[in-house]
């Protein structure tokens, strides 16, 4: 994979554009973004690596958000020739391309369910924030004071957690480092 690198503000992927290449963070990070009522919507921020891009490796359409370096990022590309020749040689190499797949699937799912459940008027005009993973706040003295009375966002853990695997067998998906104990019906996703 060729290694390329852009420097703070600069453009990588311009939304409505055509590319068929996917990207890896190596280093820095990148700010996914749209634009919806005239107002600029930070979609995520993406750090090292994470994946973007990826839909142009499978499908012929623009993309679908415009990626800026929000520092200098060094980044490798994935061409669909390089995807291909993976696809044959490496195939385990791909799974974090096709995870990401299946989780911007799960995310545009939420999203057309939200549409349907709140009418396509309400969610066109809503402000989205930038979600936060996961608070901590004290819930006794001693906890309160270690946090200094206040909160701890968590927006991405360094490592990845997840639900058990409950098979014997091998699972190509599973690469969680700390996982939950869950059982049906499932509250915990598989991993994060």
């Amino acid at each position: 994979m060729e290694l390329k690198t852009f420097r703070k503000d600069d453009v990588i992927i311009e939304k409505d554009s055509y590319g068929t290449s996917a990207y890896i963070i190596k280093s820095g990070r990148v700010e996914v973004s749209d634009i919806v009522n005239n107002k600029k919507i930070i979609l995520g921020i993406l750090v090292k690596g994470q994946i973007f891009g990826e839909m142009g490796l499978v499908e012929d359409q623009p993309r679908s958000a415009t990626v800026t370096a929000v520092e200098d990022v060094q980044l490798a590309v994935l061409n669909r020739d390089s995807f291909n020749d993976l696809f044959e040689k490496k195939p385990k190499v791909l799974l974090p391309i096709i995870k990401a797949l299946f989780e911007r699937l799960r995310t545009a799912n939420k999203m057309l369910i939200s549409k349907e459940a709140l009418g396509e008027e309400a969610v066109e005009h809503k402000e989205y924030a930038q979600a936060k993973i996961v608070v901590l706040s004290g819930t006794n003295g001693t906890s309160r004071d270690a946090l200094d009375g206040g909160e701890i966002e968590i927006g991405k853990f360094p490592f990845k957690i997840g639900r058990e695997q409950r098979s014997r067998g091998v699972d190509v998906f599973f690469d969680n480092d700390l996982c939950l104990r869950d059982s049906p019906p499932f509250n915990v996703s598989r991993n994060h």
